[in-house]
């Protein structure tokens, strides 16, 4: 399940306070470059953000994942493991 699946919900938005999300419409229709991170070798998709920077795109929208930057196996497993616990919490409601 994807973060915007259960976002689709109009009354649970409003429960939880959430106004506006990045795969929105409302937002996604703003972005003229969207850049993502990705691992090594490649570093970003579709190409690295710095291009729109010098093309002067209006708006660029850059996702990264701290993960992806430097190992951290202690604080990785303990997110895994905190995840895993709010999954099988949210999965027993």
């Amino acid at each position: 399940m994807y973060n915007w699946e259960i976002l689709q919900d109009e009354g649970f938005r409003k429960r939880v306070g959430v106004k506006l999300e990045v795969y929105d419409e409302a937002f996604l229709v703003k972005i003229t470059s969207r850049h993502s991170d990705t691992l090594h070798p490649i570093f970003w998709k579709p190409e690295n953000p710095l291009q729109a920077v010098k093309a002067a795109a209006p708006v660029i929208y850059v996702l990264v994942h701290p993960r992806h930057w430097q190992i951290n196996r202690k604080v990785n497993l303990a997110n895994d493991v905190c995840r895993l616990v709010e999954g099988v919490r949210y999965s027993l409601q």
